[in-house]
């Protein structure tokens, strides 16, 4: 809320939030960034949430946005907390890249594409 209108003058141009932040007022400059999946399984040592539960996180995300009429070309965000990402995040993140890929339903964004 309140601190919103200070992140672009201090150079911060994205917001990233769990869910969507459709309906929230965002001051000139400041776009949201939707996150879908968290990676980090915050009780038990903030490692690595497994690859079941990550799968889980997409496939419940793919379903709801069809269930709801969402367009098929909205990002999904995949929350990685680069500061505490263990080497468990890193492979399954290697290997959904790869695999996603090299499919043609799927294009990987960079940031500055969502920024705008």
């Amino acid at each position: 809320g309140e601190f919103l209108p200070l992140l672009p003058e201090k150079g911060i141009a994205g917001l990233s939030a769990m869910g969507s932040r459709r309906g929230v007022a965002l001051p000139a400059g400041l776009v949201a960034i939707d996150v879908q999946v968290d990676l980090v399984g915050w009780t038990g040592g903030r490692g690595f949430v497994g690859e079941a539960a990550a799968l889980g996180g997409l496939v419940d995300h793919f379903q709801a946005s069809r269930r709801a009429g969402e367009a098929a070309d909205r990002p999904i965000g995949i929350l990685t907390h680069h500061l505490i990402m263990d080497g468990a995040t890193a492979a399954f993140l290697d290997r959904l890249i790869a695999l996603t890929g090299a499919h043609d339903a799927v294009r990987w964004a960079a940031v500055g594409e969502l920024l705008q």
